[in-house]
């Protein structure tokens, strides 16, 4: 009887060790894969239609969770059994999905969100999306229908009708505390999405640098924050978030115009000349548009 011996294919032991090694770690691999099963899917916002980018997909039990690709796309890996998987994403209602699977099962499951309207998302306490209700300091959002609304030329106009706040100089002022201060710099922060807005030198608010056609909401934080701001929020942040393109393209245009009439001084024969114009009355006006749409993976 002949005897078979790998070694007249080249197998050495060091080799054959290492085959072993091999065989074993793949079928290990098997037999884990066996008790875990893969759920996947696309996750879309019901109100536009479109793909969501980021969206978050967690399981509730253990510490594990993905992120939905460009394309609105996921992928999680989850045990067998009853399993508790949580869909969210920003300023959208989060679901919850009860399953039970078995080792190895693939699960297709799309989601759909709905947008949290009625209630205010703000970033500016934890620098996460979390309802205003739960916040634990003083926020006051400003949404940008608002804005739009009264349109108002650029924010600092837009924050003088929230109740405690005062733009002096330029400088915001929440609740007395002021917002720059000779040696000690701003004590008012101005943040475009967790970008601080001050000058480097002079700490004081570009207000023509903010577009106001790209905001999307304004959150007056009215108290210290220098905890997860720094020492230019003692007196509060005004954190403004910027919309982004969707799926389908949208442009916005909007035109104003305003005439200023002569001093009541005037009408009544004063003296004193409080009319700063000869001739014809002065007037404003106002021109903005803004363009949005997706190319791509770019917008």
């Amino acid at each position: 009887m002949q005897k078979l011996s790998l070694a007249k294919w080249g197998y050495s032991a060091p080799k054959l060790k290492i085959l072993c090694v091999l065989i074993f770690c793949t079928s290990s691999m098997y037999a884990l894969r066996a008790q875990t099963a893969i759920i996947h899917g696309t996750i879309s916002d019901r109100e536009f239609g479109e793909t969501l980018i980021g969206a978050t997909v967690t399981h509730k039990d253990q510490d594990r969770g993905t992120l939905s690709d460009f394309d609105g796309k996921y992928e999680l890996e989850i045990p067998v059994g009853k399993q508790t998987i949580s869909f969210s994403y920003v300023g959208m209602v989060s679901q919850n999905l009860e399953i039970e699977v078995s080792g190895g099962e693939m699960i297709q499951h799309n989601v759909i969100l709905d947008s949290a309207l009625g209630k205010e998302i703000v970033f500016t306490d934890t620098k996460n999306p979390i309802d205003q209700n739960q916040s634990v300091s003083s926020i006051d959002p400003i949404p940008a229908a608002e804005m739009q609304k009264n349109n108002d030329p650029d924010l600092s106009v837009s924050l003088r009708r929230n109740p405690g706040v005062q733009v002096i100089g330029g400088q915001v002022d929440i609740r007395g505390a002021s917002g720059f201060a000779y040696g000690a710099g701003s004590r008012v922060l101005i943040v475009v999405d967790g970008l601080p807005m001050l000058r480097g030198d002079a700490m004081y608010p570009e207000w023509d640098f903010i577009p106001m056609e790209t905001i999307s909401q304004v959150e007056v934080s009215k108290g210290p924050a220098s905890a997860l701001f720094g020492a230019s929020a003692l007196g509060g942040v005004v954190y403004i978030r910027s919309e982004y393109a969707r799926s389908k393209p949208e442009t916005r245009v909007s035109l104003s115009t305003g005439i200023y009439n002569n001093p009541r001084a005037n009408a009544v024969n004063d003296s004193t000349n409080k009319a700063w114009w000869n001739g014809q009355y002065p007037a404003e006006n106002n021109l903005s548009f803004v363009h949005k749409r997706k190319v791509g993976k770019l917008d």
